[in-house]
């Protein structure tokens, strides 16, 4: 787990807010943000707190750039794929609403804060914001 340099540091390490956070990081497939923005955003918007796991859809666009950070930064990541070929355009939001759902079971059973972080994009980043809600 990498440590963000605007964090507290503590001669023996670093120093992390007293809750863990699961994120669901959402985004569009368009995109094309610099990494060091996207890791900016993501360190912003944990705020020191380690970070159980960070889930995402798994398309390219933010997704992709997410989890490459996310994976620098040390953090597990588990990526949901909506099944286009089996569910046609109900893929997205059943997508999103298990992606949510398993976010929030972990979150619940480890006493961690869900958090939505939604990058720019279109109608899937906005079904997942409402899937959120």
């Amino acid at each position: 787990m990498a440590s963000d340099p605007g964090c507290d540091v503590a001669p023996d390490g670093p120093s992390y807010a007293p809750h863990p956070v699961v994120v669901v990081a959402c985004g569009g497939r368009e995109l094309a943000w610099e990494p060091s923005a996207v890791r900016t955003a993501l360190l912003e918007a944990v705020s020191c707190r380690w970070v159980l796991t960070l889930f995402h859809g798994g398309a390219r666009g933010a997704d992709q750039l997410v989890e490459c950070q996310a994976q620098a930064l040390g953090w597990p990541v588990r990526q949901r794929r909506a099944e286009w070929s089996r569910l046609g355009m109900a893929a997205r939001p059943i997508r999103n609403q298990a992606m949510l759902e398993e976010a929030g079971g972990l979150a619940h059973r480890n006493g961690a804060e869900l958090l939505l972080l939604a990058f720019p994009g279109g109608a899937g980043t906005a079904s997942c914001i409402r899937e959120a809600r």
